[in-house]
């Protein structure tokens, strides 16, 4: 009986149900990060919009990617399925790249790798001025990674 309520439980966590931190919720609410809020339904828009240019979906996908393989890399997995304000400059940075480019393999690494940076920059930046001067970060990591 344990074990059916332990898989329930797991089913609704993965993204799969309706569970509090599932990840199809938070990466919905990430999507709508983008406009500084958190709202699912805002979310399914700006991904409907994304794929009016599918490079730009392509490359944010690609970006989440990273950033989701380097959260997990870093033992912080948690933190994005509890705080999606965490991935919207990873969505960010990639849709830029896929904007600047048609995605092949190159760029898709390339998206991966900035997802990867962009989700490292704003942990950091987020500790630093939180601590500093209690300022958030909003889109500074989008910004610096795009310039590069």
């Amino acid at each position: 009986m344990k074990e059916i309520e332990m898989k329930q439980e797991y089913i609704q966590d993965s993204g799969l149900g309706k569970g509090r931190f599932s990840l199809f919720n938070q990466l919905l609410k990430a999507n709508s990060g983008v406009l500084l809020l958190s709202n699912r339904y805002l979310g399914i828009l700006i991904s409907l919009v994304f794929l009016i240019n599918p490079s730009v979906a392509m490359g944010a996908g690609c970006s989440l990617a990273g950033a989701f393989l380097f959260s997990k890399q870093l033992g912080r997995e948690q933190l994005i399925y509890s705080l999606p304000a965490y991935l919207y400059n990873p969505i960010l940075v990639g849709g830029a790249i896929g904007f600047f480019g048609a995605i092949d393999l190159k760029t898709a690494i390339m998206a991966s790798v900035f997802g990867a940076a962009a989700f490292m920059l704003t942990l950091a930046l987020s500790d630093i001025l939180f601590k500093l001067a209690f300022l958030p970060v909003l889109t500074l990591p989008f910004l610096i990674l795009t310039v590069v």
